[in-house]
């Protein structure tokens, strides 16, 4: 066998050898990076959308109240439930410990209605587009998954918000159409996704109009599954 021969054949091996290396790299990069992942959601938690706010608010009271003028505050109050304030950017589920400010309240001119400044608590829902919640899942199609939020609120997660590595699996036999069953997706790990199970997402879109309100999630963050 001759020098140049033997070279060529050391060149052969070294190839061989520096591509298993490459691929056990690769490997091994794979790995850690699903680790990352992994670990990064197991971080995850999600968020609690409730605060408390104390609120001083200038409330006009209906001259049917003004035998007992805090009810007429709590008729005031009660129109603001389930309605969106920009200024506090959340809507409001309640109030408690409402109290007057003022001694007395105000008539101006010949109106009929009494002007007071109350001061109370309001439990405000505020969600804001970055935010991670959780759900329970209510509706399953091939087009989105649809969710409750905080036991009240809908969102929906589109198709392109579901990660490609989940499929949606159709409803095959006749038993299961008999009994109006719905098609489901799966996930990455084989796992069937259920009516009533819990999942988390990321709020993309958010829109109130009144006292609706449409939230648009994604399941993965694009900036760590990028």
């Amino acid at each position: 066998m001759t020098k140049e021969h033997k070279k060529s054949k050391k060149r052969r091996r070294s190839e061989v050898d520096d591509n298993e290396e490459e691929k056990k790299t690769g490997k091994k990069g794979e790995k850690k990076e699903k680790k990352e992942k992994l670990l990064e959601k197991s971080r995850l938690k999600p968020k609690n959308p409730f605060y408390t706010y104390k609120i001083e608010l200038y409330v006009s009271i209906p001259p049917i109240y003004s035998g007992s003028p805090m009810k007429g505050v709590e008729y005031y109050l009660d129109t603001m439930i389930l309605n969106y304030f920009p200024d506090i950017q959340g809507i409001m589920l309640a109030y408690r410990n409402c109290e007057f400010i003022e001694e007395a309240a105000k008539i101006y001119y010949e109106s009929p209605f009494a002007f007071s400044w109350v001061r109370f608590e309001m439990l405000v829902w505020k969600v804001k587009r970055g935010d991670y919640l959780e759900g329970i899942i209510n509706m399953q199609s091939p087009s989105h998954i649809g969710l409750l939020v905080s036991g009240f609120f809908n969102a929906s997660i589109p198709k392109n918000g579901i990660p490609k590595t989940w499929f949606y699996q159709e409803i095959m036999s006749q038993k299961e159409v008999e009994q109006n069953k719905n098609g489901y997706w799966i996930d990455e790990d084989k796992k069937v996704i259920k009516i009533g199970d819990r999942l988390s997402f990321w709020t993309v879109k958010l829109e109130t109009i009144g006292d609706i309100v449409s939230i648009e999630g994604r399941i993965q963050n694009e900036k760590m599954y990028k």
